[in-house]
């Protein structure tokens, strides 16, 4: 599945609502105009992966609300580690350098002061 798309209707305008789906976390906070491509912060854990559709050669862009040590590991579809980065993040966006990716669907999972986010990318 590539896009999950929800109508609501209009009695639910203003509303949050959290949705759970197995494998996953995430508020989708912004979605390019252009490309329809959401950009996620992880909810509740305060960081996330910014760019969730990447180029071939392009940085991961990670948002950090607190600063400290992070992990990063990049999973392919087959469960396997495909590139890993520890970083000092500061509040703000990150961009991790020097993890290549082939074309392809990604897990991303971030590590930071005892919680997790995994995010799906799709590296173009």
């Amino acid at each position: 599945v590539e896009y999950i798309y929800f109508g609501m209707g209009t009695s639910t305008t203003g509303t949050e609502y959290t949705i759970d789906m197995v494998g996953f976390e995430g508020i989708y906070d912004a979605v390019d105009s252009e490309s329809g491509i959401a950009s996620t912060l992880a909810g509740g854990s305060g960081f996330g992966v910014k760019n969730t559709l990447v180029g071939q050669g392009e940085p991961l862009t990670l948002s950090f609300s607190k600063e400290g040590t992070a992990n990063v590991v990049v999973y392919n579809v087959a469960g396997q580690k495909a590139a890993a980065a520890s970083l000092y993040a500061t509040a703000g966006e990150t961009a991790v350098d020097g993890i290549s990716l082939s074309p392809g669907v990604y897990f991303v999972g971030i590590t930071q002061n005892g919680q997790n986010s995994v995010t799906k990318i799709i590296v173009k």
